[in-house]
């Protein structure tokens, strides 16, 4: 992630075919598509442009929804002119469509969105959920009313918002897991005892009684293993 292919900067095309790129403005860094509002990722694509422009001869896209309408802007802006600043770019976005707004302000919303925005399980902290939304409260109410209302300030505002809510379930998952470390501690000594037990058992006492035994352990890995899995899932 973050990078263009590498071979084919390295490598002519067979047959001298032009290079024709697919930046991918809608799948990346969240899941499900279009379930967290707005992502504009200006300083990704100029990255990835920068890296391929010297080769390209075009592009092509698709969108998933209104929500990477930001990213449409900027890829297009710098395929059509590659000396234009992406930041720049967003501060005529914004004088366009939020009118009232400071562009400086709306800068740094989205600079700040673009770096809460890969991977929420492992890059969203609360500091930056809460530093996004006061800058979107702050523009919210300078931007003129029928404006304010329409669908893309409506996503921005959203993303900002649902990416709090977000940050402040991974701080109590945190403390949940806390526990649950310590049980999948607890769950490991009783395992290892368990296997010492279950070898003296077997050799002193009869079947029945290996084979409960046996069976405990199994419900104990179970626990064990669903613990990890739920952990493993929000790292």
């Amino acid at each position: 992630l973050g990078d263009f292919p590498k071979w084919p900067l390295e490598h002519k095309l067979p047959g001298n075919v032009k290079l024709v790129t697919f930046p991918e403005i809608s799948e990346y860094g969240r899941f499900p598509w279009g379930g967290y509002g707005a992502t504009p990722l200006p300083k990704h694509f100029e990255t990835l442009f920068r890296q391929v422009e010297h080769v390209a001869s075009g592009f092509e896209y698709y969108s998933e929804g209104l929500f990477e309408d930001f990213n449409k802007l900027i890829v297009t802006e710098l395929y059509v002119n590659p000396k234009v600043s992406v930041d720049d770019v967003t501060r005529r976005y914004c004088a366009y469509h939020f009118p009232g707004a400071d562009t400086e302000t709306f800068l740094e919303l989205v600079r700040t969105l673009e770096a809460n925005h890969l991977n929420p399980k492992k890059n969203l902290t609360l500091a930056g959920a809460e530093k996004a939304k006061e800058l979107v409260l702050k523009i919210d109410p300078t931007i003129l009313p029928n404006q304010r209302k329409g669908w893309r300030w409506r996503l921005v505002y959203l993303r900002a918002m649902i990416d709090v809510e977000m940050a402040k379930a991974k701080s109590l998952i945190f403390v949940l897991l806390t526990h649950a470390q310590l049980l999948v501690r607890q769950i490991v000594s009783l395992v290892s005892i368990c296997v010492n037990l279950r070898a003296l058992i077997l050799m002193r006492l009869s079947w029945p009684w290996g084979a409960l035994l046996r069976w405990l352990m199994v419900k104990w890995m179970q626990i064990l293993s669903a613990v990890l899995t739920i952990r493993m899932s929000l790292y």
